[in-house]
């Protein structure tokens, strides 16, 4: 199974996706985060990407690597990861249900208020990348392409991913 968990900067996915991997022995954590820093450390010099998302190597080797994850070690592969941009996101579920028909996506919202009190819990300075998006992200996830959507407003991480599980139970 793929758990794919989107939303904003701050909202709650790598908290929720830590909680998820501690419910189950067989289940990994992914974070595409890492092959963005690779990228960025190996092609900056070559092509400046302000967001790392934007150097086109970064989806495909995101989907590679979860195919050959799922294909080499199965059970929960769980990527907390903010794709806001339509285009890429498409194409990373597609490559993910590809890579596991048992894919579930989710993106977590809450309000943009809520999301900047977070952010600032967890020591980030206004005006940081994840303040800079908040409102982006707020359009963008409310488009019907980021269903299934988890309202986390008034829900603790462990609430959160107690939703996650109650959906795929259905």
């Amino acid at each position: 199974m793929i758990i794919f968990i989107n939303g904003a900067f701050g909202v709650g996915k790598t908290e929720v996706a830590n909680i998820l991997e501690g419910y189950s022995p067989d289940s990994t954590i992914f974070d595409p985060e890492d092959v963005g820093a690779m990228l960025r450390r190996t092609l900056h010099a070559k092509d400046p990407q302000k967001d790392f998302q934007g150097y086109r190597l970064w989806a495909s080797l995101v989907a590679d690597i979860v195919r050959m994850i799922q294909r080499q070690y199965g059970g929960t592969l769980i990527v907390p990861m903010t794709v806001y941009d339509a285009q890429r996101f498409r194409y990373l579920v597609e490559q993910f249900r590809n890579a596991d028909p048992d894919f579930h996506h989710f993106c977590l919202v809450a309000t943009p208020s809520t999301i900047r009190e977070r952010l600032r819990s967890r020591g980030e300075t206004e005006g940081g990348w994840g303040f800079q998006h908040i409102q982006r992200c707020s359009a963008v996830f409310s488009s019907p392409d980021f269903e299934v959507r988890i309202n986390t407003e008034d829900l603790t991480p462990d609430q959160g991913a107690d939703a996650i599980l109650a959906k795929i139970a259905r």
